[in-house]
């Protein structure tokens, strides 16, 4: 996977609570990270499980036979 050049983008504003705000701040500090950046490592992280739950779900279809999309009513049976 190509790596995508970090581009500046206009700042995104975020409501949050005082709590919440000291809560980022410290997780970002315990990563050594600064704030946006945590917040970009959730973003991706976030992605990344729902790239995994698409992908275990795909399985289900994978291996179905073509016969699996038939319905009871695309068939018209004899009265």
């Amino acid at each position: 996977m190509a790596t995508e050049k970090l581009t500046i983008v206009p700042s995104l504003t975020v409501r949050m609570t005082e709590s919440l705000q000291r809560d980022i701040l410290a997780l970002a500090d315990l990563r050594c990270m600064e704030r946006g950046e945590y917040i970009r490592h959730l973003i991706l992280q976030d992605k990344l499980e729902q790239h995994r739950v698409w992908a275990a779900r795909n399985q289900l279809f994978i291996g179905a036979a073509p016969s699996a999309t038939d319905t009871a009513h695309d068939k018209v049976l004899p009265e």
